[in-house]
């Protein structure tokens, strides 16, 4: 494992405990939380999603990033892609990309399959949200 994402485990770790303490829960208890303490759709499926890929699962990850986006049904009833945001497809395809192209491979993924599915995504979440940047501007 690449020291980086060890390093990430120990902040998700301690981020964690910290909710356990805060929330009054147990560490296994515990729900993902946003700055203020709310569980939000977006911590949950990036949760979901950050599992998939640590098991391997990316293309199975993607379709889901996906059915959520088209979906497009969200708790809160604001126009919205559901759970995800332009920040979460950011993350999702920035943790792609810093895999290496062995350990892509291995699950039956390509660098171009994340460019494709980055461009593809940006525009599903423009004809989606309202307000988010034209196609010559990044997701």
């Amino acid at each position: 494992m690449p020291q980086g994402d060890w390093i990430v485990d120990q902040i998700e770790a301690i981020s964690r405990f910290l909710a356990a303490m805060v929330l009054k829960r147990s560490q296994d208890t515990a729900q993902p939380v946003d700055r203020q303490g709310y569980v939000t759709e977006e911590i949950v499926l990036w949760s979901k999603l950050a599992g998939m890929l640590r098991a391997g699962e990316i293309n199975a990850a993607e379709n889901l990033l996906f059915a959520q986006a088209e979906r497009g049904d969200s708790v809160s009833g604001r126009a919205s892609a559901g759970a995800v945001t332009p920040g979460l497809a950011r993350r999702f395809y920035g943790s792609l990309a810093r895999m290496s192209d062995e350990e892509l491979a291995d699950h039956d993924f390509s660098r171009e399959e994340i460019a494709d599915g980055l461009a593809a995504i940006a525009r599903l979440l423009r004809e989606k949200v309202p307000g988010v940047r034209g196609e010559d501007e990044q997701v």
